[in-house]
């Protein structure tokens, strides 16, 4: 699913750093017909409806944010690249949305909306200060993705409000598996709505290569005891929300190998 624009309409300067005693506005992004702008609206998007979190983020010790999605037991090396944490949500309706970042002892980390970076590492100068962005999106689903560096036992808490009329529509869990999926770089290669699974490989190998491990062959399941569609007919034991690889040893039982968990964003089971 390709993730819709965000339209680079600010009501505000975009970029406002806040600290306990002074508040310093940031050059703007390009912006284009800042005419356009509805300014009719009283509502502050600060104080407006919650959209996404509030959600933390922790630079853990020995792996940067976004380590879940390796197998159990691997971590990167000291010279790897930090990766990154993507979340989805959606809005039922454009709006003025307001972004507020707290920060707790993080040196560096980098934010994108919609492939957008709107905070670098630059930004993150001082702890315990606060980040925030106005600016305006359109209706539609929209990815936030968080890159934490530096040291670590740093976090940051993310939330986002706006002026909203009609709450966003709940995403349904094959979607937001897809987009856990494909955020990752990894390929979907099929989906059992109905069943609960969706099959996400490394590198686009079959789903019946259901012997294979977490390193490159993943099973998402939203569907307490949902299993392998190749191999039907069995009880699963296995839990919603939660990653598998494939069956060890090597046979049609209820032997899924356990990878790691998925961020279900209070999705809705397809029906």
């Amino acid at each position: 699913m390709k993730l819709s624009q965000i339209k680079l309409l600010l009501l505000l300067p975009a970029w406002v750093l806040l600290t306990t005693c002074e508040k310093t506005e940031w050059a703007p992004l390009d912006v284009k017909n800042a005419a356009a702008i509805d300014l009719r609206t009283t509502c502050d998007p600060c104080e407006g409806d919650l959209i996404f979190g509030p959600e933390t983020f922790v630079r853990n010790t020995g792996k940067p944010v976004g380590a879940p999605f390796l197998p159990p037991g691997q971590f990167p090396g000291p010279n790897s690249q930090p990766m990154a944490v993507h979340r989805i949500f959606n809005m039922g309706e454009e709006a003025d949305i307001c972004l507020t970042v707290a920060n707790h002892g993080v040196a560096a980390a980098t934010i994108t909306l919609d492939g957008q970076t709107i905070f670098t590492p630059a930004n993150f100068t001082q702890t315990n200060m606060t980040l925030q962005l106005n600016s305006h999106l359109l209706a539609g689903t929209h990815e936030l993705v968080v890159t934490m560096l530096g040291k670590p036992n740093g976090w940051i808490e993310v939330e986002m409000r706006g002026c909203i009329t009609t709450p966003p529509p709940p995403l349904l869990c094959s979607e937001v598996a897809r987009m856990h999926c494909e955020a990752r770089g990894w390929v979907v290669m099929d989906v059992f709505p109905l069943e609960g699974i969706l099959y996400c490989t490394m590198d686009g190998r079959s789903t019946e290569n259901n012997c294979d491990t977490c390193g490159v062959y993943n099973i998402y399941v939203w569907k307490d005891g949902a299993g392998d569609h190749h191999c039907p007919g069995i009880y699963y034991s296995t839990v919603k929300g939660h990653i598998y690889g494939g069956h060890i040893p090597c046979e049609c039982d209820d032997n899924l190998y356990w990878c790691w968990y998925w961020d279900m964003q209070d999705c809705i089971p397809d029906f």
